[in-house]
């Protein structure tokens, strides 16, 4: 069955490369036949030229005229030839463009057969409709999500403790732990995880309070640096900071 799609799509694949070429228009070379009227035709009109020689000098200036006009107009074989050398590598670059494009798009396809072809074998194999096989892989996934999500709730409100405990020992600690508490007092207060916030607060260098933004960060009290945005302040409030 799914030999049968495949087959059926690489038939359709490659009437559609053959339909799109078919509307291009090859370049072809002068025939040689063609080439020997042109010449034909030039020369005579550089015969019908010649009577103009009976006039001294009007014939001889058209005659010569005449004839740097012919050549000039006349392009040389290399110029044909390069010319239709760059129609040809023109056609063939479109050619494998549509070869490259029909490719892409039925290899897609061919890839969905396989995958539907799966889930059908799979959905057979514990005795359920396609539509049920796909309904509980569904569930399955959203069931997974949401354990991830609890997971990481869980996580992050260890976390949150810890920075809160963290937080109560600074307060009560050296000057050095008092300042980092006064710190995140301030960011969490103004919501904002700012360097330059500290400095001007705090009346601190930029080393300093690019320092104790580090240790905010993993504390657990701001979240990581991530431009363009700004840092994310963790708690909402200083209640929240001191439950």
């Amino acid at each position: 069955m799914l030999k049968d799609k495949i087959s059926s799509l690489n038939l359709s694949r490659d009437q559609e490369i053959k339909n799109k070429i078919n509307k291009l228009v090859k370049p072809t070379r002068d025939s040689k036949f063609f080439l020997i009227i042109k010449i034909i035709f030039w020369w005579i009109a550089l015969i019908c030229s010649l009577p103009l020689i009976l006039f001294p000098i009007v014939g001889w200036f058209g005659t010569i005229v005449m004839i740097l006009a012919l050549i000039a107009y006349y392009p040389s074989s290399k110029e044909v030839e390069k010319k239709f050398q760059n129609s040809m590598s023109s056609y063939n670059t479109k050619i494998t463009n549509i070869k490259s494009q029909a490719r892409e798009k039925y290899n897609d396809l061919i890839l969905l057969e396989i995958e539907n072809d799966k889930q059908e074998a799979l959905a057979a194999k514990a005795g359920l409709t396609l539509d049920e096989y796909n309904k509980r892989e569904s569930e399955k996934k959203i069931a997974k999500s949401l354990r991830l999500e609890k997971k990481i709730s869980k996580e992050n409100l260890l976390k949150k403790q810890a920075a809160k405990e963290e937080y109560a020992s600074w307060l009560n600690g050296s000057n050095e732990e008092k300042l980092l508490a006064k710190a995140a007092s301030i960011v969490v207060q103004y919501q904002s995880a700012s360097t330059s916030l500290i400095q001007r607060k705090l009346k601190l260098g930029y080393n300093k309070a690019s320092s104790i933004m580090k240790i905010l960060e993993d504390v657990g009290i701001v979240g990581p640096f991530n431009y363009p945005e700004s840092r994310k302040v963790i708690f909402s409030d200083l209640i929240d900071l001191l439950e």
